[in-house]
């Protein structure tokens, strides 16, 4: 058999299939990537709000509860999550400031206390110890 010579009629016949084939792949195809970017653009938003995304009390950026139900019920889960961590740090930050203030206050009595000692070497060793701590 020899492969090198194409029959005409053959050849029209491939082109043919060819054509037809491109006419029914390509609709196909522009559906294929449509609904692919409808797909993924609610996941992309997502992406993108995630990145912007702040703890320091900015409530008016959050993630849109729209479109699909996994979608919209995700949305939720994200910002039900954001305002417990948002409530976490500042409960946190409460909670250092109080601690950073029943530290003071016991070294403040005590650098009042050296201040108003009369013995001198007393009040050195103690102005020194005082001192060293925050």
């Amino acid at each position: 058999m020899d492969f090198t010579a194409i029959h005409p009629s053959s050849f029209s016949a491939v082109m043919e299939f060819i054509a037809k084939a491109n006419i029914l792949m390509l609709p196909m195809l522009l559906q294929v990537l449509y609904i692919s970017r409808v797909i993924t653009s609610p996941l992309v938003r997502f992406a993108d709000a995630a990145k912007r995304l702040r703890l320091d009390g900015n409530e008016d950026e959050q993630f849109s509860a729209e479109g699909a139900k996994e979608l919209r019920t995700l949305a939720t889960a994200l910002n039900n999550m954001r305002h417990r961590i948002r409530k976490m740090v500042d409960d946190r930050t409460r909670m250092l400031t109080a601690m950073s203030h029943d530290l003071r206050t016991p070294l403040t009595r005590l650098r009042m206390r050296v201040e108003r000692s009369k013995d001198p070497t007393s009040r050195k060793r103690c102005w020194r110890i005082s001192t060293t701590l925050p």
